[in-house]
């Protein structure tokens, strides 16, 4: 649920009549695709690329400020501040979790407000009804609450009990330091197996049906028009080369993909996330493809070629899918995107992210508390001095007096001391005052108090 998956790709169109996975397989189609009055025109592939290209830098330039912030608050999340590159042996280098343990409380306090409930959700028809005869809106919104307690995961793993309570958790988490909380909505095959007698012998067959999936999609994969008219969404998503021919794409197609790769930009944006510089891996065998849902429109003299289409190109290369209708794939005929601000601004395409404010003050806790720490230190022992012309082996001290450590006199060294205390530290009250005033606005930044007293 990383937003890396490819449901609802213009080659897999769901199922209409939807529900949920029954033992005579998928539901039928009661009737057929609603026809468009206005067939699609011809564009040439050049110009596809150019309305994907111009769509995505121009999304991507607006958005690279609220991308630079994202990436602040991600290393504040996993401990990384610019102070503690500048620390040098012996000074304390501690990173005191309060960012951490403050969004997990904001997380479950709001999950459980939302869907730690029963009946949680109410459900209406979007435009058309679906041709399901006797299926009103609230017997559609109890099969809808069944499906999102099972919710579909990545294949090839055992099911999992990933329901809307995980997924809200995991979605606030994600707009605390993002800013914007984006899922994408569709159905993908779900294969059951079903086991039967034949003469004599059991058979292992499997049944197909379709299951709700809903992708939770980063920051750094979606490019939505940054203009208030949104004619565009673009998401950028990483494919397996093995998967490709699934997803009924030829031989030739994917010969003509595979130098559209991902490139090392992808593969640092998951390790910002993730927290581990080195520890992931790089991907290999893998393409990077882009999907553009809205109208197009025409790049040199931006006049309207089509309304609601889809079609998806390998990077900026090639176009791997033609441009279609979005109600030929699905009913409502709407983009399957639910993008929204957690904390909006009024007017703004771009908006705060709950962490902006609170980083800063929890970089200045940790960096004032190491201060405090080495202070308390020298206070309790002191800044000593070694002669080294009274030693031996004064070099062995360089880095600082260990416990266990010998050094050997020289001969007529004289019978002074050769380590002297010459300072015991200062700990100031004041620098105790300023730590305490810093850790009451961080909580205040966080609203640790509010959400304690069910704000």
């Amino acid at each position: 649920m990383n937003g890396a998956g490819v449901p609802g790709l213009p080659g897999n169109p769901p199922m209409l009549g939807g529900g949920p996975p029954t033992t005579n397989g998928a539901p039928k189609m009661l009737t057929a695709q609603v026809a468009d009055p206005e067939p699609l025109p011809q564009i040439d592939d050049s110009k596809l690329l150019q309305i994907m290209q111009q769509a995505y830098e121009r999304s991507k330039t607006a958005r690279e400020t609220r991308k630079r912030l994202n990436r602040r608050n991600w290393d504040a999340l996993h401990g990384k501040f610019d102070f503690l590159a500048k620390k040098k042996p012996g000074q304390s280098m501690i990173v005191i979790p309060s960012l951490e343990t403050s969004l997990e409380q904001v997380c479950a306090q709001l999950t459980e407000q939302l869907v730690g409930f029963k009946n949680w959700f109410t459900a209406s028809y979007e435009g058309d009804v679906p041709p399901i005869p006797g299926l009103d809106a609230d017997e559609a919104a109890k099969v809808l609450g069944i499906e999102l307690e099972r919710l579909a995961v990545d294949s090839g793993c055992m099911p999992t009990t990933y329901g809307m309570h995980r997924l809200v958790y995991d979605t606030l988490k994600l707009g605390l330091l993002e800013s914007e909380i984006t899922w994408k909505v569709s159905m993908v095959a779900d294969h059951t197996p079903k086991y039967e007698m034949f003469q004599g012998e059991m058979v292992i067959t499997e049944e197909e049906s379709q299951r709700l999936r809903v992708d939770l999609v980063p920051f750094e994969d979606f490019f939505p028009d940054p203009s208030a008219a949104k004619q565009y969404m673009i998401h950028e998503i990483e494919v397996p080369v093995s998967e490709l021919p699934e997803l009924g794409f030829t031989k030739e197609q994917i010969d003509q993909m595979r130098h559209a790769s991902p490139g090392t930009e992808k593969l640092e944006e998951q390790r910002r996330r993730a927290g581990m510089a080195h520890s992931i891996p790089s991907p290999l065998h893998r393409v990077l493809l882009r999907e553009f849902w809205g109208d197009l429109i025409d790049p040199q003299t931006g006049d309207l070629l089509a309304r609601a289409c889809t079609f998806m190109t390998a990077a900026t290369t090639y176009v791997c899918k033609p441009p279609q209708r979005i109600r030929d794939l699905y009913w409502a005929g709407l983009r399957p995107f639910i993008h929204v601000p957690l904390l909006p601004t009024p007017t703004s395409e771009l908006h705060h992210a709950f962490c902006d404010i609170a980083v800063p003050l929890v970089e200045a806790e940790c960096e004032l508390f190491n201060l405090l720490a080495d202070a308390g230190f020298h206070s309790a022992l002191g800044v000593r001095e070694v002669h080294t012309y009274k030693y031996e082996n004064a070099e062995d001290a360089a880095k600082g007096i260990v416990a266990g450590m010998q050094l050997n006199r020289l001969p007529d060294s004289g019978d002074q001391p050769g380590i002297v205390k010459v300072d015991t530290g200062t700990l100031t009250q004041d620098m105790q005052v300023v730590y305490d005033r810093i850790a009451r606005t961080r909580q205040e930044a966080l609203r640790t108090n509010d959400l304690q007293l069910g704000g």
